[in-house]
């Protein structure tokens, strides 16, 4: 009688997950305190007992209720169990997340509108040119993508045409955003100077931001006081203290580049200070192997020590990037998705949650702020949603557009050797960004995120997705992988957040995901 129910709720399990695999609907995790289950329909999260998140995490890994059995649990004792499980389908209408068979975001309904006057920030290539030569980039002989460096620069009509271009397509937004890349964009602060003076000219009435990326190493006092006269914001490449950065950003004599750094920025900030204001600043670090878990106490360590280091310093951290990868699939969940996990984690999530027991404010704050912010913005239904969202992708072109030397327009510039989407004299391609960006993108990733119970969650974009002539689906499995286990240990700091101190959690309201 008892095996009759079993198979009675094994059917009913086959039923809710159609032609996908189980695993698609939900994910269970746990905290120090709690045992959880996150819907994928919905967007719920319950707490739960232990016997039902055995069950449900064995069942998320597709293995039907006879594999249970060989579990903790009698027969009669998983029928009462699934009786539960049942019970709460039926009333929070959870576990009948709908099969996604397309995305939809501005992208898809709105192209055109978006494009012609919702475009809010340009950033330049001002110069292929740099001044280090960093032995993880990838105009380093070493990078196992290695290109040449170029030897151009953007000129003045290029750069006054793409600020007039972002003009003609901003008319309705309120705030312009107009940045300064290279190459090292500090090589060109002449031309930076002059756009910044045209650009205010041009945009009178609207609030303007302006920021670069830089090394630091050439900033002197002029530049700084111009910079600080238009509360510019430098995002300067440190890797922390001397020995560890001087391991990577090298000049191009190959001598260490900490000295110069660390002098552009004690400038800057003093230049900020003595005219009253905030010092406008972030920090972008680059760790290499091996010993992550040292680097990150002694880079801890060292920035608490710096006096120009503090709240206002927004920190961003990442690991070195040798470029796409061919990986092979592995349905998620599944036991070849977990091996995979073991070898691809995220070491400064690993030093972060070991150093968040000691209760230490960390520099890695940041990056996993935004990770609280995803979990506490999500979207929560009584009944699955009808449609998915691109979630992590623009409409290429309107959130950020990065204009090359010649006038190109790429979707940003953290993309590779991708297809343009047009360019400054003639505009953009809607077409091609349509079949490129939005079809293609859609079409080879359906068949992969209908497996996946992150897909609600999930902040992918098109970056590292493509070459110059078409997207390739196997560069992103690797990705999907470590962006599942990035949600699920957002989920588990959220709430392990809520059970402790749930009012740090108030601060998310005010914040906006980038």
């Amino acid at each position: 009688m008892i095996c009759e129910k079993l198979n009675e709720y094994q059917e009913k399990i086959e039923k809710l997950k159609g032609e996908c695999s189980f695993g698609r609907l939900g994910k269970t995790f746990k905290t120090e305190k709690n045992y959880y289950f996150y819907d994928t329909g919905t967007g719920k999260v319950a707490i739960i007992q232990k016997d039902m998140y055995i069950v449900l995490n064995l069942l998320f890994k597709n293995k039907k209720l006879t594999d249970v059995i060989d579990s903790p649990f009698s027969e009669e004792k998983l029928c009462d169990i699934m009786e539960e499980i049942f019970y709460y389908i039926k009333k929070e209408n959870i576990l009948m997340a709908k099969t996604p068979e397309t995305f939809i975001n501005n992208a898809t309904v709105n192209i055109e509108q978006m494009l012609q006057d919702s475009v809010s920030s340009i950033t330049l290539e001002v110069t292929e040119k740099c001044n280090l030569r960093c032995k993880y980039c990838i105009y380093h002989p070493s990078h196992p993508n290695f290109r040449e460096f170029g030897k151009r620069d953007m000129n003045l009509d290029t750069a006054k045409k793409a600020v007039d271009f972002l003009k003609e397509h901003s008319s309705n937004e309120k705030s312009i955003r107009i940045g300064f890349y290279g190459g090292e964009p500090l090589i060109k602060y002449d031309l930076i100077k002059s756009v910044i003076l045209y650009s205010k000219e041009i945009f009178e009435g609207k609030e303007l931001i302006f920021s670069l990326t830089s090394n630091g190493c050439l900033l002197n006092q002029e530049m700084a006081d111009f910079f600080v006269a238009h509360d510019v914001n430098i995002v300067f490449s440190l890797d922390g203290p001397q020995d560890i950065h001087d391991e990577n950003r090298v000049l191009v004599d190959g001598t260490g580049s900490f000295k110069k750094t660390i002098q552009g920025i004690e400038i800057f900030s003093k230049t900020y200070k003595e005219a009253g204001k905030i010092p406008n600043i972030g920090i972008n670090i680059v760790t290499s192997p091996p010993d992550y878990g040292k680097k990150y106490t002694r880079i801890q360590e060292f920035l608490e020590s710096c006096d120009w280091f503090g709240e206002h310093v927004a920190v961003t951290c990442s690991t070195v990037d040798y470029g796409v990868v061919e990986e092979e699939y592995r349905l998620p969940q599944s036991d070849e998705e977990e091996k995979r996990k073991m070898q691809v984690y995220d070491p400064l999530d690993r030093w972060s949650k070991e150093c968040t027991l000691e209760g230490k404010k960390l520099f890695s704050e940041p990056t996993f702020v935004q990770g609280l912010l995803r979990i506490h913005r999500r979207t929560l239904t009584k009944e699955p949603v009808k449609d998915y969202w691109m979630n992590g992708c623009c409409v290429p072109g309107s959130r950020k557009a990065f204009i090359t030397i010649d006038g190109n327009i790429l979707p940003c510039e953290r993309v590779g050797t991708i297809p343009f989407i047009g360019n400054i004299w003639e505009g953009f391609n809607v077409e091609k960004i349509r079949k490129n960006y939005i079809e293609d993108y859609i079409n080879s990733s359906i068949p992969k995120c209908r497996e996946c119970w992150a897909v609600n969650l999930c902040s992918l974009c098109y970056m590292n997705m493509y070459d110059k002539e078409k997207i390739h689906p196997s560069y992103r499995n690797i990705e999907c992988i470590q962006e599942r286990m990035h949600i699920e240990n957002d989920l588990m700091r959220y709430h392990t957040i809520l059970e402790t101190n749930p009012d740090y959690l108030d601060m998310l309201d005010s914040m906006n995901l980038v």
